[in-house]
């Protein structure tokens, strides 16, 4: 098995000397890296015992992964999950259960990812940057990337630890018996251990840019102390503009408050400017509360402005792939090709 064991050389994100291809990977943790001209795997070292009859392939350990059996739990058309369940490689074969995510890339997309980190690595990055400043996150374990020609990427995946008795945030409010369970006084408990969490990462410049309650995790759901965990930070990153932070923190508070400011709960945004004030950027309370139910119509899509802007981008973007679609298939279908020429033919002779 190819091993980068040594942790100073991890730290610093340097390959592996017996691979072709360099990896970005800059972690305050030690890995187990298998890379080749096209593809990169790395496993957190503590992990690697799970996974010894994939690594041992050195040619497919990529494909190896994506084959991995599991049970489902959600398909897209380009994100797949599941949750998979493996047994170490000691005596006493201990069973852990894994979140399981691939992501598959578009040819557009693709293309704007040359040089570029892919989102499983992404993820894998901001998870860990999240537990070194404190803030709970979901357990890292590893991830993979297989790219095509020119750097671009075409698929890959990110695995974490499955976290058991653990509801995601948008559910544990819809779900009436939950309150019954749980009270009032639970959901602004919440909301005060969010505002924590997000004052601390936004103090540091480090902003998650997806904290709808989707992506929050409530552990131990069916109790009087349940706890907030962040999940999917794909897109999580520093900003060190300061013009660039305080737009990533109007899109931070807008998803987080959007889906809730719509279901009429502004006692909980009383509860989180509680624990989150004073702002990171000097905003009075007033201020940071407009400016919150403004981003949060915002991401809602609830104002006249950013109803037209998103109508635009999609019809832009819908029109864009089906450009992109139909000009591949010209050029690889011969028989569609040859139809539409013969429409082209019928609109300018409609006589012959």
């Amino acid at each position: 098995m190819e091993q980068q064991t040594d942790p100073a050389k991890s730290e610093l994100g340097l390959q592996d000397s017996n691979s072709a291809r360099p990896s970005s990977i800059n972690t305050d943790t030690e890995l187990t890296i298998v890379a080749r001209t096209n593809w990169l795997v790395a496993i957190d070292k503590p992990y690697t015992t799970f996974f010894s009859s994939v690594l041992s392939n050195h040619q497919e350990i990529y494909s190896k992964f994506l084959a991995l059996n599991g049970k489902p739990i959600k398909e897209e058309k380009r994100t797949f999950i599941k949750i998979i369940s493996r047994m170490d490689g000691y005596e006493g074969r201990t069973a852990m259960s894994f979140v399981f995510k691939v992501y598959h890339y578009s040819l557009i997309a693709g293309i704007s990812t040359v040089r570029q980190m892919s989102k499983a690595e992404q993820e894998f990055r901001g998870l860990h940057q999240c537990q070194n400043l404190g803030v709970p996150a979901a357990q890292p374990v590893g991830f993979g990337t297989l790219s095509g020609r020119c750097g671009m990427h075409r698929s890959c995946f990110v695995m974490t630890r499955f976290v058991e008795n653990a509801i995601d945030f948008r559910n544990w409010l819809n779900e009436k018996d939950k309150w019954r369970i749980t009270g009032r006084q639970s959901k602004a408990t919440i909301m005060e251990q969010l505002g924590v969490h997000l004052r601390r990462l936004h103090e540091e410049r480090f902003f998650l840019m997806r904290p709808s309650p989707k992506n929050i995790l409530i552990c131990d759901a069916g109790t009087t102390q349940p706890k907030p965990m962040f999940i999917d930070l794909a897109y999580a990153r520093f900003f060190t503009s300061e013009l660039l932070a305080r737009h990533a923190q109007r899109i931070d508070l807008g998803r987080l408050f959007g889906p809730l400011l719509r279901r009429r709960e502004y006692d909980l945004l009383d509860s989180f400017l509680g624990t989150y004030l004073p702002d990171p950027f000097g905003r009075t309370c007033e201020d940071l509360r407009r400016l919150i139910v403004r981003a949060a119509r915002v991401q809602s899509n609830r104002t006249p402005f950013s109803w037209v802007s998103n109508r635009i981008q999609r019809t832009s973007i819908r029109r864009i792939r089906r450009a992109v679609r139909k000009g591949i298939r010209m050029l690889i279908d011969e028989e569609y090709r040859e139809e539409k020429r013969k429409k082209a033919r019928g609109k300018r002779f409609p006589d012959g």
